[in-house]
């Protein structure tokens, strides 16, 4: 069979469609467990968080990928791609903390989960601007990676 892998120089396209949709899903449930006052929405929205963090962990360090021979623009796309990879990341770390200041019952409030569904819709926002400049690295730029 040979290798499975082998036609992918990174296992990074494959790796990081996973978290992109964990994090744009993870608000919706947040809005639905809000409006809904059911606590396995917002249980499934903190799941589907927690999971898009360690996802987008993984896409980000352990199966990133570097540009073969970028000209300037793509380089300097990449570079931008990148900052909005951490910007998602710290966005979705922010949701996370308010959602496990929830946890204790003497801090636990309404506002602090909109103030974490504040926070979800951004890190989902800056995951699609990610993902968009990423696809400018790949139908735009035609870069390839090692």
């Amino acid at each position: 069979m040979g290798n499975l892998f082998g036609a992918f120089p990174s296992l990074h396209p494959l790796v990081v469609h996973f978290p992109v949709v964990l994090l744009i899903a993870a608000p919706f449930l947040q809005i639905g467990g809000l409006v809904s006052r059911k606590p396995d929405w917002l249980l499934a929205a903190t799941l589907f968080l927690v999971v898009g963090i360690v996802c987008n962990l993984f896409a980000s360090y352990v199966f990133h990928a570097e540009p073969l021979n970028p000209t300037p623009e793509a380089k300097a796309t990449f570079l931008r791609h990148e900052a909005f990879a951490a910007y998602t990341l710290w966005a979705a770390l922010g949701a996370l903390v308010f959602k496990l200041v929830n946890l204790f019952p003497r801090m636990r409030a309404k506002r602090v989960e909109v103030a974490a569904l504040g926070a979800m819709l951004i890190a989902a926002a800056l995951v699609a601007a990610t993902g968009h400049l990423g696809a400018e690295l790949t139908h735009i730029f035609h870069v390839r990676a090692e």
